[in-house]
């Protein structure tokens, strides 16, 4: 379907009229949709049945290898990272640990008001064995009463419109913690950005916080 649209567009977009050319943008937009719809998908059913390989994994390195993927988008929307070192060793799927964190992040990314550059809060604190690693964005924010809802297959909470999506995002991320044996949550008010939070066991002591 993107295929043939995108031939379409190619040879014949100098003999269509405006109402064929929009046709046809909006058949490969749906196509484009479609097609992300069944990789993450994919990726979900992938969760529950692949044999994991559980290892310490560089939370640093982690977070630099997504970051470095998603280079382009912060560029083009202008956004600022901080990062609050140090970020501790984790047990961790380093596999589905990046898919985790680039899901997360791709969120704190997308969901910002066009209005002003996203900016994104990264830091990690110890908690009992384990490691739990914030991401805070200046977005728009969630109400309380449809957290539980974030983290459920196609669940969208806004319009596909203003942020495309397929609402399965948050499932994956929920899921792949719980496969690494951890657990995941969110802090969020409306207007007032989100937090978003992973915990993993530590692969080193760590000495609580506060």
């Amino acid at each position: 379907m993107i295929g043939f649209s995108v031939e379409l567009l190619d040879r014949y977009e100098a003999v269509l009229d405006s109402e064929g050319k929009s046709y046809l943008h909006r058949i490969r937009a749906a196509g484009a949709r479609m097609d992300q719809l069944i990789l993450d998908l994919l990726k979900l059913g992938r969760l529950n049945t692949a044999d994991l390989v559980i290892e310490e994994v560089d939370l640093d390195e982690a977070l630099r290898k997504v970051l470095a993927g998603l280079a382009g988008e912060i560029a083009n929307k202008r956004a600022q990272i901080e990062i609050q070192q140090p970020l501790p060793p984790v047990q961790a799927s380093a596999v589905i640990l990046d898919q985790v964190l680039g899901n997360i992040i791709s969120n704190a990314l997308k969901f910002v008001p066009p209005s002003r550059p996203p900016i994104i809060q990264i830091r990690a604190e110890a908690r009992d064995g384990a490691v739990r690693l914030w991401i805070r964005d200046n977005g728009i924010g969630i109400k309380e009463q449809h957290h539980n809802k974030l983290f459920q297959p196609f669940s969208r909470l806004v319009s596909e419109r203003e942020f495309p999506g397929t609402g399965i995002g948050l499932a994956i991320v929920s899921k792949g913690v719980e496969r690494m044996g951890g657990r995941s949550g969110v802090e969020s008010e409306p207007e007032k950005g989100s937090a978003f939070w992973i915990e993993l066991t530590a692969s080193k002591p760590q000495r609580p916080q506060g």
